[in-house]
């Protein structure tokens, strides 16, 4: 048996019997205790029941979607349990997904290895979540000047969650969401004079959307050790729902 999820209370929640069940085995073969429901309304009653620390859900199941799980289960605490998508729709952006707390989103088909890496990786306690620096540089950098943190955020053109942020970004369009970005975003007065870490691009808004901002939501990979203390202490300030901001305006 595995042991690299060991200690840990997963839930799986698909009403696609053969999927939950390979799931929950290989989950179980890594050393987590799995619980399994059919759909969302079975799934929150577990979670309730059980303390689990993990939840793996689909996002359409008749009964009680995954959405609704998610939107109750971050009603009742932010941080616990953590959420994961799977998902073979679109029912659900990308960036309402992350908005609204999911913590990952992963498209059918996918790979079950993929999901135990993001599942150590969230179950590791923030400060040695993104301590490992990347193997290959960047290749490509966004830079930003702002006159302070504080007014960045106010302003909404810097929105930070508790696994990533949004950047207000114009030509968001031309950046490459498959591949790493270097982010040095500056500040020319407060306590806080600069903001660089390595992300990855979930997702990219070209042009004005309704109420919501051209820019980039980018989760967190690699902090610098300066950086994780700026950033752990405005998300515990904070309190943030969404693993990832919309970048929605006021």
């Amino acid at each position: 048996m595995g042991v690299s999820l060991s200690g840990l209370r997963i839930l799986v929640a698909d009403d696609e019997v053969e999927l939950r069940t390979i799931l929950k085995e290989e989950l179980e073969y890594e050393g987590a205790t799995v619980f399994v429901a059919e759909n969302g309304l079975v799934a929150y009653e577990i979670a309730r029941r059980e303390n689990v620390d993990l939840i793996v859900s689909d996002v359409r199941m008749p009964g009680g979607s995954g959405i609704d799980l998610l939107d109750k289960i971050k009603a009742n605490n932010i941080y616990q349990p953590v959420v994961l998508f799977i998902t073979g729709y679109s029912d659900l952006a990308l960036d309402e997904s992350y908005a609204k707390g999911a913590d990952a989103v992963f498209s059918k088909p996918f790979k079950i290895s993929q999901i135990i890496e993001v599942i150590q990786k969230l179950s590791s306690p923030f400060s040695k979540r993104y301590a490992v620096p990347p193997s290959v540089e960047a290749k490509q950098v966004v830079v930003k000047i702002y006159h302070d943190l504080k007014q960045a955020i106010l302003e909404q053109h810097l929105q930070i969650g508790r696994g990533g942020i949004f950047l207000q970004v114009e030509d968001a369009g031309k950046l490459d969401k498959t591949a790493d970005c270097a982010l040095n975003i500056t500040f020319e007065l407060g306590p806080v004079l600069d903001i660089q870490f390595t992300g990855l691009i979930r997702w990219t808004r070209g042009k004005d959307e309704a109420d919501k901002r051209p820019g980039i939501g980018v989760e967190f990979k690699y902090l610098p050790p300066a950086c994780q203390k700026i950033l752990e202490a405005i998300i515990l300030e904070t309190d943030p729902v969404p693993s990832i901001p919309i970048g929605r305006r006021c």
